[in-house]
């Protein structure tokens, strides 16, 4: 039998063959067209939009840049100073805290600001009173490291206040702290003594306040006798908060403050502190407050150990100035006495000085400075308490250098 190819003829799988030849140059034709058009289309398009079409993905706009563009599914930054280089985060700033024998310390401080987690604020919490409030040192320093303050710190925290300011006052007394740190810790005993001392709160186991009961026929001055307080009954109106010291009702309770308060007045300072506590043992005096003071021209304030001197303390009184013998009344402003006067006795090797005493002054810049004849000034407020607190024949007053 002849072949296909012989005798001239196409089987059908030989017309199937032609048929997929003709198809196939058809579609290379097309592809051809469109291959032209896409060419002539770019070739129409400007540079930078033909540089757009072939950048890689993930690639900068910029040119030569190979950095990736931000997800858009993500808020960008918000850009402060678009045309500025980004600036370095600053070094971390260096707190110096003196300390004991001019020796420094160093530590960081962590300046990052915080940034809210969200937009939404955060529920506020109701105020909550404090029964014990625990004061700190207005600037940290090596008094944080002594026992004595940690201890004292813990009893603070166990609501025991009168233990906490005994042994604050221990180390005050002991005279190991810098100027700075001592400053801080009279701070912290003066807002612990303004709840111990000066609020109508009694605090249990302080030795020196006490709860009473008004009883018929009661005054603050027989409340004052009978319970042999060492202050004035002025006192007790002070911190009970009393509007009219005349107006008392029956088995009302009131604080009362024991005492015996007693200063010592630093005369290169210019300060006078207040302690309370027994007169003949300093050991267990506890610090109260201190006192800006003016004192004597020419540095003639004596020195020395004194008690206030019995029947001298006095409200508004006259004055005769010894160098002139001018007498300035009671209530005459130009009086430079003041409001208050408390007279001191002295002890021991001061005892043949005399004359001398603790007094208010017309002239308020005279306070922290040497103006005096020779007297202990309190400004006005200060002096008004003051009177209250000594005691006569009670109250001990020591002037050092």
């Amino acid at each position: 039998m002849p072949l296909p190819s012989q005798t001239g003829r196409s089987t059908g799988a030989a017309r199937y063959s032609t048929r997929r030849r003709k198809g196939l140059a058809s579609k290379l034709v097309v592809a051809g067209v469109i291959a032209g058009a896409a060419a002539a289309i770019w070739f129409l398009l400007p540079s930078k939009d033909r540089d757009r079409l072939v950048q890689p993905k993930g690639a900068s706009a910029d040119s030569g840049s190979s950095a990736a563009t931000p997800d858009r599914s993500v808020t960008p930054e918000v850009v402060l100073s678009p045309t500025s280089e980004p600036t370095p985060p600053p070094a971390p700033l260096v707190e110096i805290t003196q300390g004991r024998g001019g020796t420094s310390r160093s530590s960081p401080v962590d300046t990052t600001p915080t940034t809210p987690a969200s937009n939404t604020p955060s529920p506020v919490a109701p105020p909550m009173e404090v029964q014990n409030p625990s004061p700190s040192p207005s600037s940290p320093g090596l008094i944080d490291t002594v026992p004595s303050v940690a201890a004292a710190r813990q009893k603070q925290a166990e609501g025991d206040l009168p233990a906490a300011r005994i042994l604050l006052s221990r180390v005050l007394a002991d005279g190991k702290l810098n100027a700075p740190e001592e400053a801080a810790l009279r701070d912290e005993l003066s807002k612990l003594n303004d709840e111990l001392v000066f609020s109508p709160r009694v605090v249990a186991g302080d030795p020196y306040t006490m709860l009473y009961k008004v009883q018929s026929g009661d005054s603050l001055v027989r409340i004052a006798q009978r319970n042999k307080l060492g202050p004035d009954w002025r006192l007790i109106q002070r911190v009970n908060r009393m509007s009219n010291p005349n107006r008392l009702s029956e088995g009302q309770a009131i604080k009362l403050v024991r005492g015996p308060f007693h200063a010592v007045v630093r005369k290169s300072k210019y300060r006078l502190d207040l302690y309370m506590g027994p007169a003949d043992d300093e050991s267990n005096w506890v610090f109260v407050r201190s006192f800006t003071v003016g004192l004597g021209e020419g540095n003639s304030t004596p020195t020395g150990t004194f008690v206030v001197k019995k029947g001298s303390k006095l409200v508004d009184p006259y004055w005769v100035n010894p160098r002139t013998g001018e007498r300035f009344e009671s209530s005459d402003p130009k009086n430079p006495i003041g409001e208050f006067w408390i007279g001191l006795e002295g002890l021991g090797d001061a005892v043949t000085v005399a004359g001398y005493g603790i007094h208010g002054t017309i002239d308020p810049d005279s306070i922290g400075k040497q103006k005096s004849m020779g007297c202990v000034r309190l400004g006005n407020e200060d002096i008004a308490l003051m009177y209250e607190l000594l005691g006569e024949q009670v109250s001990m007053v020591r002037i050092e250098p």
